[in-house]
């Protein structure tokens, strides 16, 4: 079974990437035997004359006692790029990859970075966290509960109202029905595949505004019945680049074997020994049509093919317009300027 990969412009290559990156980012491009490098990725940001990640990989490290694979130390670098002016340059951090490969504890890292650097934003810092379900986001966030009381942060742990808090300063747990109301410093969506795009248009999105510095970072492995919110973004990501947008995207080339393990682990970030036998035993039961219970597809291959291989069922962001010329002008041609 072949995988229907998506198109991928030559800016947005790896090799390019490494070509144009500046010297304070080449020590991040050294792929290690155990990773692989994202299928596409957005160059850096033209107005970006350096990066919090470093400073901020350590602090991870050191303070919370993790250590940090390569992936998620460079898409924090990436994510934390700045401007002359110290301010963030990307508003949007589009992150996909196959399942298990380490999301949650980047995202709970930078939730927690966030908070305890707010002198880098001269505001208090919100950091609002929804996702699929809250069970899940109450998951992420309650494993840095002892770190947070052992510090002296505040902790709130009732169902519905789960906080970190210093000081001022707070990352708040929510269901996708509460994030509204909220002054967004840092939006986070996690399994991004079952949540409405109005989460983010309505609710999100204009939250961050006035905001110093703001970012909302959506990151999701694909899923076959995903809502439009994952697909449209990335798939206007791969269009065009849009200056507020980041997309880190690891999949597999267009016409890979989806059952060949150069496939999978060109969709996992990060590869071990245990992930193969792990992928293997599934890819087996998947092709003798073995219902795989993690998968939630009636359609075993297929499943696979989304949640391993990270296969999205992308619409052409050419059907907009986006494909040929910028969004702003595409939009200028529709509606005039004001």
């Amino acid at each position: 079974m072949n995988y229907s990969g998506v198109a991928v412009r030559d800016e947005l290559a790896w090799d390019a990437h490494c070509d144009a990156a500046p010297g304070w980012l080449e020590p991040y491009l050294d792929v290690p035997d155990d990773a692989s490098p994202p299928l596409a990725c957005t160059p850096v940001h033209g107005a970006a004359v350096g990066s919090y990640g470093p400073a901020a990989v350590d602090w991870m490290e050191s303070e919370l006692g993790v250590a940090l694979r390569w992936w998620q130390r460079y898409a924090t670098v990436r994510q934390l790029e700045h401007d002359e002016q110290g301010r963030l340059v990307w508003s949007t951090v589009l992150e996909s990859a196959s399942r298990r490969s380490g999301k949650s504890l980047r995202l709970r890292s930078m939730a927690l970075w966030r908070l305890a650097h707010d002198e880098l934003f001269s505001e208090p810092q919100l950091a609002v966290h929804c996702g699929k379900d809250l069970a899940i986001v109450r998951e992420i966030q309650r494993a840095a509960w002892r770190w947070a009381d052992e510090r002296g942060w505040r902790v709130v742990r009732a169902i519905g109202r789960e906080s970190i808090e210093r000081d001022e300063h707070r990352w708040l747990a929510r269901s996708v029905d509460s994030v509204y109301g909220y002054d967004i410093c840092l939006g986070y969506v996690d399994e991004a595949w079952s949540v409405a795009a109005e989460v983010v248009r309505e609710g999100m999105e204009p939250a961050t505004l006035e905001r110093v510095s703001p970012q909302i970072v959506l990151t999701s492995t694909a899923h076959r019945r995903a809502t439009s919110l994952m697909p449209d973004a990335i798939g206007a990501a791969l269009a065009v680049d849009d200056g507020a947008s980041l997309l880190l995207l690891w999949s597999a080339p267009d016409g890979a074997d989806v059952g060949a393990e150069g496939t999978w682990r060109a969709a996992s970030p990060h590869w071990s020994a245990d992930r193969a036998a792990l992928l293997a035993a599934k890819w087996d039961k998947a092709v003798r049509g073995e219902a795989v219970a993690d998968l939630d597809d009636a359609d075993p291959v297929a499943g696979f093919a989304s949640q391993y291989v990270n296969q999205w069922r992308l619409r052409s962001a050419e059907t907009e317009g986006w494909g040929f010329v910028a969004r702003d002008v595409w939009q200028e041609a529709l509606y005039g300027s004001e």
